[in-house]
């Protein structure tokens, strides 16, 4: 199963632009990491301090081994160099997954191939 990780952090005023601009290094450094399917940092269009997160791991080793990277000590000590005002963040572990458009273009809700409850 998957582990996919979502988070918003606001930073104080004006310093957002340069703290990713510098967090780049960092990004990519975690991209090359083994079980780093999807590693996205982005700034908010309504919120002109915020960003967003978006992390998608192979397993739970992976994102274990990424909380022991340097990488991710990095990112973390630069991220409270910034200045952090506020953040939240929350981890899924997805059971199922499947596109959201069927052959015929139409977004779907269901799972067609997850189990039934």
């Amino acid at each position: 199963m998957r582990i996919v990780i979502s988070a918003m952090i606001d930073l104080v005023p004006g310093v957002r632009e340069q703290t990713l601009r510098d967090a780049q290094k960092h990004i990519a450094g975690t991209e090359a990491e083994p079980g780093c399917l999807e590693y996205t940092w982005t700034p908010s269009f309504t919120r002109p301090d915020r960003i967003h997160v978006f992390e998608e791991w192979a397993d739970e080793g992976s994102l274990k081994g990424h909380f022991e990277s340097s990488h991710y000590a990095a990112m973390r000590d630069h991220l409270q160099k910034a200045g952090i005002v506020a953040a939240t963040n929350r981890k899924y572990l997805v059971a199922a997954f499947e596109p959201v458009y069927d052959s015929d273009g139409r977004p779907r809700t269901d799972f067609a191939d997850a189990p039934s409850s």
